[in-house]
């Protein structure tokens, strides 16, 4: 079986909407379908999404794709995942959720946010947002719109919910479990949760100094591995359901920005490629990589320090972070 016969099961859920599709190991598109999601909107800055009805649409496209004949259920020889991310899905030892998933503009867990490392500097103490950018380049939000916020949240105003907890999971790696049943995140996909030192990726492991700094509960953190390593198969009980064969690998899934970086490395890569949108045109799409005016290259880098007035204000809850936190 060559690349072209060999195809993947993939899944992207953003915020507003999720898609399904199943496209060929060399990037060919043969079948897509997407859906709407519904967010609930709460007091005092809540945001929550209900991720068994992710589960249930993704679950449902996946079932009539397979099934569609656009290629032999037989060629689909793994299951790959990008999306939202920063947000937060509490789950318990099967990976079924407990309570619904706490997106990235919720900012109800600002408050113990801000008593842990609330000060002077930028709206951090000097002490906190010094160790956060030496060891992540970032830091969490004092606003509470990453997971730091919403696990701090769930222990202090949800204790029913937290204690039901096994996991606190990151979309991408909640579907990973739903296919595997196993608790796995990466680096990439715990970027937003401002919990590893980031100097070294090949240390897999949470950074002591900065759960302390934080005070979330490291016991329902899940293990990491390498990003975009393969985390498992899919467990039968779910190929059975969906049409898939057994042993089907599962690729740790990754949020949007590292997918988009990934995504633009191969296109550079790449001096010519034909689309499955411009091919039904009869026609070819080149990819060209274009040279950085003078400007630009001049132009010096600098590294932006998040502060309190970054995220989601209260008059519009719909905003979206500046690229000082995250870009989502």
């Amino acid at each position: 079986m060559t690349d072209g016969d060999r195809h993947v099961l993939t899944i992207d859920l953003g915020t507003t909407g999720l898609k399904v599709g199943l496209a060929s190991t060399t990037g060919d598109i043969v079948w897509t379908a997407d859906a709407q999601l519904t967010t609930n909107w709460l007091p005092d800055g809540g945001a929550e999404q209900d991720a068994d009805e992710w589960w249930r649409l993704i679950t449902k496209a996946a079932k009539e794709g397979i099934a569609s004949g656009a290629v032999d259920p037989s060629s689909i020889v793994a299951v790959s995942a990008t999306g939202q991310w920063a947000s937060t899905v509490p789950v318990d030892e099967q990976g079924v959720p407990v309570g619904p998933c706490i997106l990235w503009m919720d900012t109800r867990g600002g408050r113990h946010v801000r008593k842990r490392i609330g000060g002077k500097v930028s709206g951090y103490k000097a002490k906190a947002i010094a160790t956060w950018i030496r060891r992540t380049g970032g830091a969490p939000s004092t606003a509470g719109a990453d997971p730091i916020g919403h696990m701090l949240h769930l222990a202090a105003d949800q204790p029913d919910i937290a204690s039901a907890a096994r996991w606190y999971l990151e979309p991408v790696d909640y579907l990973g479990m739903r296919f595997t049943g196993e608790a796995i995140a990466t680096h990439a996909s715990m970027t937003g949760a401002w919990l590893t030192d980031n100097r070294d990726l090949t240390t897999l492991a949470y950074d002591d100094t900065l759960l302390e700094l934080a005070g979330v509960d490291a016991t329902k953190l899940p293990p990491l591995r390498t990003t975009a390593s393969v985390i498992g198969t899919v467990r039968d009980d779910v190929a059975d359901d969906l049409g898939l064969p057994h042993g089907v690998q599962v690729v740790a899934g990754t949020p949007e920005p590292a997918t988009r970086r990934r995504s633009a490395r191969a296109r550079s890569s790449t001096t010519r490629r034909t689309w499955p949108s411009a091919r039904r045109h009869g026609s070819a799409v080149r990819s060209r990589s274009r040279r950085p005016t003078s400007r630009a290259r001049s132009r010096p880098s600098r590294a932006r320090v998040p502060t309190a007035t970054c995220s989601p204000t209260t008059t519009t809850r719909r905003a979206r972070a500046c690229s000082g936190c995250a870009t989502r």
